[in-house]
């Protein structure tokens, strides 16, 4: 049979108004009596030690939570200072290479300069060597030897500048190896470092939802605990003795609230 929706409702309401209050602390599930189930002062009484008992395993975890914060804090901060001895020794290592790569460049640039200028010499000189026996008879002996001299000239730069190509292969080899080293340096560094903080982020993470759902519990279980005993000084109408650990969660929660803890 289909209860009315009225009915329906009352049943609901009246079940979760007699519902447990639970909370998770790291000793495990906390089960405490709903405070319209409690009708006499002894009860009352036996549910506001409950209640401060898991109030307390609240604040120990919070605690513990605080410590957590604090050792991933120096964590970070540890990191930070590995990064920066990494680029203590990356800095000056791609300053090097960065001064030996501009020498290599310079290097080069004249090199081909030089090429360029013993190029137009060796069409010269071939030129001017088909064009020898044009000269006059009585000057090609003069233009044989100078185009000799000239020849010899021209392939003594030759060699010397086949010498400075293979010195720049040397230096070329030199500087592209201090590249990759570089670039090992670099990534490997940056691999370790990322890898790092991507763990310690996660842990911060999983700390900041742990957390919120902490400091949710905290928040309920003081609310449970002061109603209760509001509940007992409106029932049998003398004080409530001193909870310290009520007084310790609420000011807690105040700080939490207020951003003061981290």
């Amino acid at each position: 049979m289909k209860l009315p929706v009225t009915v329906l409702s009352l049943a609901l309401a009246l079940c979760s108004s007699v519902a447990a209050e639970e909370f998770t602390t790291s000793r495990g599930l906390r089960s405490l009596p709903s405070i319209a189930s409690l009708n006499s002062e002894s009860d009352l009484k036996q549910a506001t030690r409950g209640g401060e008992a898991a109030l307390a395993e609240l604040m120990a975890d919070a605690a513990a939570l605080d410590r957590e914060g604090a050792a991933l804090a120096r964590e970070a901060a540890a990191l930070d200072q590995r990064q920066k001895k990494e680029l203590a020794v990356l800095g000056p290592r791609k300053a090097q290479y960065a001064a030996i790569n501009r020498q290599y460049l310079d290097a080069l640039a004249k090199y081909k300069e030089k090429q360029v200028a013993f190029e137009a010499d060796s069409r010269e000189l071939s030129s001017q060597s088909a064009a020898v026996n044009s000269v006059p008879p009585e000057q090609r002996e003069a233009a044989v030897n100078r185009l000799k001299q000239w020849s010899a000239d021209s392939a003594a730069r030759k060699a010397s500048l086949d010498a400075e190509g293979n010195a720049l292969l040397q230096q070329h080899a030199a500087v592209e190896a201090e590249r990759l080293a570089v670039r090992e340096m670099e990534g490997k560094a940056g691999a370790t470092l990322s890898a790092e903080r991507d763990a310690i982020l996660a842990k911060i993470d999983a700390r900041k939802t742990k957390r919120e759902s902490l400091y949710g519990q905290l928040r309920q279980c003081a609310i449970y605990v002061a109603k209760i005993r509001d509940t007992r000084r409106a029932r049998f109408g003398h004080t409530v003795e001193a909870s310290p650990v009520l007084d310790g969660a609420q000011q807690r929660l105040k700080l939490y609230e207020a951003g003061a803890t981290k």
